[in-house]
């Protein structure tokens, strides 16, 4: 069972006293090229030679496929030794994120992005950055995702999506 975060956070990371929009470190994105034919496209999502990672994804641990329902948000998780990476492969997702690395420069930012099929990217989340999202839409999200280190409960911690420490606005212009 993943640790539950509410009370305390992992060694190093904190809840800010102040919230900021703005960018965030070691937060990465790479635009996918997608290559038509007559008989399909193709996209290259990872490569082990792909500099964009930078130190963050130099290790590659795992794969994973997930699919969540319309309207459902997951989130807000963080790691304290993993490095994620997202695809989203189908569908749209509205993400959160916040850093609560406490010696990051960015501490204490936030920013809310749109994933999704429209637009395929990558996205690099460092560990101690806190992650959700949101589904948009009435299509289910497929989302394939690489992490830098084999999943573990006591890697992960869970902290409630509308926990008001955060002030995450999850509501969209459609809800």
């Amino acid at each position: 069972m993943p640790v539950d975060l509410s009370d305390k956070l992992f060694p190093g990371m904190a809840y800010p006293n102040k919230y900021q929009e703005g960018e965030i470190d070691g937060v990465v994105f790479k635009t996918l090229l997608t290559h038509l034919s007559e008989d399909g496209e193709f996209k290259e999502l990872l490569r082990a030679d792909d500099n964009i990672y930078g130190n963050q994804f130099k290790e590659f641990a795992q794969a994973n496929y997930s699919v969540t329902f319309p309207g459902m948000i997951k989130g807000i998780h963080l790691h304290q030794n993993q490095d994620d990476c997202w695809f989203v492969a189908s569908g749209q997702a509205k993400v959160m994120l916040v850093d609560l690395r406490i010696k990051s420069q960015t501490f204490g930012n936030r920013k809310t992005i749109i994933l999704g099929e429209a637009v395929p990217r990558l996205l690099v989340i460092p560990r101690g950055v806190g992650h959700g999202f949101k589904v948009l839409g009435n299509k289910n999200l497929v989302m394939v995702y690489f992490v830098s280190a084999f999943y573990g409960d006591q890697d992960e911690g869970h902290i409630r999506w509308n926990d008001p420490r955060l002030g995450f606005k999850w509501e969209t212009n459609f809800d």
